[in-house]
């Protein structure tokens, strides 16, 4: 969990998680094997901010503890730790995923409340690595793209470029800064 502000609370009193997990030493961790990986856990189930009851999994990769922990959080207390390691070593594919869509693709306004939504999020996922990969392999001679990031690149170098030559032309034509502006939809 990136940028955890959790607390978990030892006898009624609050304390950040991160803190937490620099007291506890190596024979207060379990090996817990998931896939191919094992890791070295810790369990708190407690209180954790606003839950009334819930876990973190402390995980480490090295027995010594010597690496930074990762915080797992569910609110299904009644799930193994291996199950939950594993439900969350599948899903962290799937989270890396939309972070890339809706941070390289512009995605990021989208909304996925239904079914049909859903759908057509991914219609438009796919169509979009569709059409990034056909103009890729068709241009790869001449403009050496070599992966589909180097295509998107492309296309937000272009962009800019459109956006730089309407800016030259409403300089040359007179235009206002604050019409520019309301012409790119940007407010002042």
């Amino acid at each position: 969990m990136g940028g955890l502000l959790a607390y978990i609370y030892i006898f009624r009193y609050p304390t950040h998680i991160k803190e937490f997990a620099t007291h506890i030493r190596k024979d207060e961790t379990c090996p817990v094997t998931v896939g191919e990986a094992t890791y070295y856990e810790y369990r708190y189930e407690g209180k954790i901010n606003d839950l009334e009851n819930a876990v973190i999994l402390m995980c480490w990769n090295k027995k010594d503890l010597s690496d930074k922990p990762a915080f797992i959080v569910s609110t299904d207390v009644s799930l193994a730790t291996s199950s939950v390691l594993d439900y969350y070593q599948n899903r962290w594919d799937i989270e890396v995923s939309c972070r890339y869509h809706k941070n390289s693709l512009g995605l990021d306004e989208y909304q996925v409340e239904s079914l049909t939504s859903i759908t057509r999020f991914w219609s438009i996922v796919f169509l979009t690595y569709t059409f990034l990969e056909l103009f890729r392999v068709s241009n790869s001679k001449t403009l050496k793209f070599i992966t589909i990031g180097d295509t998107l690149g492309y296309f937000r170098k272009q962009y800019m470029v459109c956006i730089a030559k309407f800016a030259h032309s409403c300089a040359e034509n007179g235009v206002s800064l604050d019409s520019l502006l309301s012409k790119l939809g940007i407010a002042a």
